[in-house]
């Protein structure tokens, strides 16, 4: 009968500093204890291996002194009658062959019949690696062994991948790889000195991720993927997972996906560093901006969007966010190029009675952009006279309770309650705070402000300003659309007093 001393059990001088605390089962040959400063209150289990001659330690994983000693007991149970492990090697070649004094095994299994089977230790990967030579004749076997033996050994040479990685795994490296490159400052660098915003890594997870994944599938080996796979068939596969998807969407992933695989070329994993993709054309039609009578009816309506608020907590975020729209759409800069500024990059500057921004863009998925322009500059003045963060070294969009930044949830909770209060809610596709970047291109371009000029404070391309706003020089010379801008629209975009 297994029972437990109940008395303390003497110590060795060996032990007498070593145990905590200790008990002994099954007539003295299990000992629970416990370990000083290592296991803690975890009781662990001992018992002495004659045949091996050595002690069967382990833990417990347990403070209970009761589930303890049951565990204890059942685990000398199986010592006392382990179950017979089978040989991984006795027996289990039907027939075999050594090549290249041993480093290669050429064998059957009862599993392969009379195909023979290639096995060589790789010692960088500490594992075998095998596989099939499809054949039943001996000739041929040796012969694609001692092929495939090179070539294995070509690869180690050559830093290549000698074992295949499924499709999850690149994307996990390259994911990692991509996540290095955010950029968390102004004085961070990113790969090339450039980086991208956390915003840009969370598009590339999603493209990535959500997409590349679900196309291939997670499990799919990278020796099976050839570089024509894509071609057709990945946007067929985006167009039934969404009918609505836009071309340059489509053109953006396949951008992506195409870096992915041409990372797995440098690592070694795919012998291609280029995909074939169906020729798509980007769609270029204008972009969403707002026009002159949309931006006063949310110029207006921002005129009064505290007037019946009580919370003094939420008029202030108000406040911000106010601002914030207003500087986007006299600036046009990106959301997450604003959001990230901090007080050591703006500097307002007064000529001519006209105060305007000069802003230095340090985050941005297009690099870094210096002394960029914007109108109104005595919206940051007010800014700061609403926050409580006005270190260089602090963001301009805070919470005032904690100086972080405000929250993407914030932006987009007050977003949303603007165009739900206006028309703007019956629009087809729902405005975003990217309108105004576009809303921006468009004004500026009505004011006559050269297409170079404004790809450069906007950080884009000349074609990109013709390919997409080209409809603006069509209806500039409108007398009724310029008298408009010019007389109204000019002056709501001056700003609140």
């Amino acid at each position: 009968m297994n029972t437990i001393n109940s008395k303390s059990v003497k110590k060795s001088k060996k032990t007498q500093n070593y145990f905590s605390e200790e008990f002994e089962l099954c007539d003295g040959n299990v000992r629970v204890f416990r370990v000083k400063s290592r296991s803690g209150e975890v009781w662990q289990f001992r018992s002495w291996l004659e045949k091996e001659k050595k002690y069967s330690i382990k833990s417990l994983k347990t403070k209970d002194k009761k589930l303890a000693t049951k565990r204890a007991i059942e685990h000398y149970e199986e010592l006392k009658s382990p179950v017979k492990k089978k040989s991984k090697t006795k027996h289990h070649f039907t027939d075999k062959f050594e090549v290249y004094d041993g480093d290669v095994v050429v064998y059957r299994t009862a599993l392969s019949g009379k195909v023979w089977q290639f096995r060589c230790w790789i010692q960088t990967e500490s594992k075998y690696y095998k596989k099939s030579l499809r054949t039943k004749d001996r000739e041929l076997a040796t012969e694609r062994a001692r092929e495939l033996f090179i070539e294995i050994h070509a690869k180690i040479k050559n830093k290549q991948q000698v074992f295949d990685k499924t499709v999850q795994q690149l994307c996990d490296v390259y994911l990692t790889e991509q996540e290095k490159r955010i950029r968390t400052g102004a004085s961070a660098k990113g790969k090339g000195n450039i980086g991208i915003t956390k915003g840009r890594f969370v598009t590339i997870r999603t493209q990535i991720q959500k997409h590349l994944v679900g196309f291939l599938g997670e499990q799919t080996k990278l020796s099976t993927i050839i570089p024509t796979l894509f071609k057709n068939d990945y946007t067929v596969y985006r167009r039934k997972k969404n009918p609505t998807v836009q071309d340059v969407t489509i053109i953006n992933e396949r951008a992506t996906i195409g870096n992915c695989f041409r990372y797995a070329f440098e690592l070694g994993w795919v012998k291609f560093n280029e995909l074939h993709w169906e020729e798509m054309s980007k769609n270029a039609s204008k972009r969403d901006a707002f026009n002159l009578e949309e931006w006063r009816e949310i110029y207006k309506y921002l005129g009064q969007w505290t007037n019946q608020e009580k919370d003094e907590h939420i008029i202030e975020e108000k406040n911000f966010i106010k601002n914030f729209i207003l500087i986007l759409v006299n600036s046009g800069l990106r959301f997450g190029e604003l959001r990230e500024l901090r007080w050591s990059n703006v500097k307002v500057l007064k000529t001519g009675g006209k105060s305007n921004a000069v802003i230095d863009v340090h985050i941005s998925k297009t690099g870094r952009r210096e002394n960029v322009v914007g109108r109104r500059g005595e919206l940051f003045n007010r800014v700061r006279k609403l926050t409580k963060f006005k270190n260089p070294s602090d963001y301009i969009f805070v919470n005032n309770l904690t100086g972080e930044q405000i929250s993407d949830k914030v932006y987009y909770r007050h977003w949303d309650e603007i165009i739900q209060n206006t028309s703007l809610k019956e629009k087809l596709r729902k405005p975003s705070y990217y309108c105004l970047r576009h809303t921006y291109a468009t004004f500026r371009l009505y004011a006559n402000v050269p297409v170079f000029d404004l790809a450069k404070n906007m950080g884009c391309s000349v074609k990109f300003i013709e390919d997409h706003y080209g409809h603006v020089q069509q209806l500039k010379r409108s007398e009724l659309l310029t008298k408009d801008f010019t007389d109204e629209g000019s002056k709501m975009l001056i700003g609140f007093d």
